[in-house]
């Protein structure tokens, strides 16, 4: 009787540990969360695949990770004496009078002329050389821009001769689907013979007053024995 007894214990402590193991099982494998892994959290290995949804780009966010493709394109700062320079190249080219409008006024101050490859670029021409035609400006006219203002860049649709307007150029009249080259197009500033600035001289003369041909000129206005000649040797 004893022995049997002993044997009814055993039996139920052996089922009672076997039951006690399976609920330990199912807790710990069958309803906790996986250990993470990589491919988990979204690390990229060498050589394999993201997790579906998770990109390079989303897993940097916050780290610099799209600061490359967030910079902004920078422009070129354009030389006087170069794109002085491109505009005697286009000889064939229309010249178009340029100029700047103090915001809020009816005035506008006329400081030189633009050329563009064929002639179907000229607002570009006015919008990529703004800087140089407002640099220009403050020299003719030192007195109404002598502060910093608000301007407004513009070019003139009449010939030399006959009336005409003036259409105000912005960033939104450029097709920057189309950008275009700025080495087809020119600027030649009116001369300023207050500081030689776009002048061509002959003898100590300055030979292009109110002129806007821009054609080869020698020496400049410090040096007006020099034989150096050249489109755009002058004082920039």
């Amino acid at each position: 009787m004893h022995t049997l007894r002993t044997k009814m214990m055993i039996r139920q402590k052996k089922v009672l540990l076997a039951v006690l193991l399976c609920s330990w099982w199912s807790t710990t494998n069958g309803f906790s969360p996986l250990a993470p892994t990589p491919s988990s959290v979204g690390y990229i290995s060498r050589g394999a695949s993201t997790q579906k949804g998770i990109t390079p780009s989303s897993l940097h966010a916050g780290f610099g990770g799209g600061a490359a493709s967030s910079k902004k394109k920078q422009e070129t700062k354009l030389k006087p004496k170069q794109q002085w320079d491109r505009y005697v190249d286009l000889k064939q080219e229309e010249r178009v009078a340029v100029g700047v409008q103090i915001d809020g006024t009816d005035e506008w101050l006329d400081c030189g002329w633009v050329k563009s490859q064929g002639s179907k670029y000229t607002s570009d021409a006015v919008f990529k050389q703004r800087v140089l035609i407002a640099e220009h400006a403050k020299r003719l006219f030192p007195v109404q821009l002598s502060t910093k203002k608000q301007l407004q860049w513009g070019h003139y649709s009449g010939n030399d001769d006959e009336e005409g307007e003036w259409t105000v150029v912005d960033k939104s009249c450029i097709d920057a689907a189309n950008e275009v080259n700025v080495k087809s197009i020119g600027f030649l500033g009116v001369p300023d013979p207050s500081t030689g600035f776009y002048c061509n001289y002959e003898g100590g003369r300055i030979t292009n007053a109110n002129s806007g041909s821009g054609s080869p000129i020698a020496g400049d206005s410090k040096k007006n024995d020099s034989k150096k000649k050249g489109p755009g040797d002058g004082v920039i």
